[in-house]
């Protein structure tokens, strides 16, 4: 399936989303603009714990220092941290964490924060698959989105990230793709220059009087991800976006032995064979070597 699964408007939003990605066969990546992890984080852990998350990014954390590793890790699980800080140019709210299970093979690239955009890079290496390199992405609604997309550009380079990895950019980017404007525009325009593509389409982001999708994922690879969609966690003002990498097959190469029965072996006759054959060529050989 390639659709987005339907948002959910119920009162037990939460438990549906408990079930819906516990469900889910596969290497599964998710985000969600979280508004504030400390206040959600008991919920966050049971959502982690219920379902079959791998990497899971986050956005507007709102951390500072006065918050330890230690008061927001979770079990099984390895955490990627990095909080707004001076260069962003902004005081309270912004900040990135991933979390990626233990037993996935997961790294930091680099992080990056300026006034425009926040970026959390991590590379995945799979059994038989290429690695995949993973932004978890934050760009506040009033900053400038040239800028932006222009530092975005900028990191690949600096990162020296290319298309012989998988690349998996997802987050919060504030920019509705559903309507025209100058600003989905320029992002096509980058996106299209970093060969990417985008795979969520359902609304994000549902207000009394909106409905837009402005939380993204974008990838170089869409055939590796057999579903993708939408969840409404109730935890939020923003869904939980998803996708579903498909498992790597592995390639086995055939390797074809030859054998020779001696069912019928006769060793009167091998004798007899042997010693008809001229060997004289054989032994003048080896005296002209010595």
């Amino acid at each position: 399936m390639r659709a987005d699964v339907p948002l959910q408007s119920s009162t037990d939003s939460f438990e549906y989303s408990k079930r819906s990605l516990k469900n889910l066969k596969g290497i599964t990546i998710a985000g969600q603009n979280i508004c504030s992890l400390t206040h959600k984080f008991d919920d966050i852990e049971i959502l982690l714990k219920a379902s079959n998350l791998d990497i899971f990014p986050l956005s507007e954390t709102f951390l500072n220092n006065s918050i330890s590793d230690a008061e927001i890790q979770i079990d099984g699980y390895k955490l990627y941290r990095y909080d707004r800080n001076l260069s962003s140019g902004k005081g309270h709210g912004g900040g990135l964490v991933t979390y990626t299970k233990e037993n996935r093979p997961t790294e930091l690239l680099g992080s990056f924060c300026s006034p425009n955009i926040e970026t959390l890079w991590l590379q995945l290496k799979l059994p038989n698959s290429r690695p995949t390199v993973i932004c978890n992405l934050y760009r506040p609604p009033d900053t400038n989105v040239e800028s932006s997309l222009n530092e975005l550009f900028d990191q690949f380079f600096q990162l020296e990230i290319t298309h012989r990895s998988d690349i998996i950019i997802i987050g919060d980017m504030n920019i509705d793709m559903c309507k025209a404007s100058p600003n989905k525009a320029k992002l096509i325009k980058v996106t299209k220059q970093l060969r990417l593509e985008q795979m969520i389409t359902s609304p994000t982001r549902i207000a009394s009087q909106t409905s837009t999708p402005i939380d993204h994922i974008w990838c170089n690879n869409p055939n590796l991800y057999a579903h993708r969609g939408v969840i409404d966690t109730g935890l939020s003002d923003h869904s939980l976006i998803f996708c579903l990498r498909k498992k790597a097959k592995i390639s086995r190469k055939k390797h074809v032995i030859e054998i020779t029965s001696r069912r019928h072996f006769d060793e009167i006759a091998f004798a007899r064979d042997v010693g008809n054959i001229d060997w004289s060529p054989v032994f003048n050989e080896i005296s002209t070597c010595q």
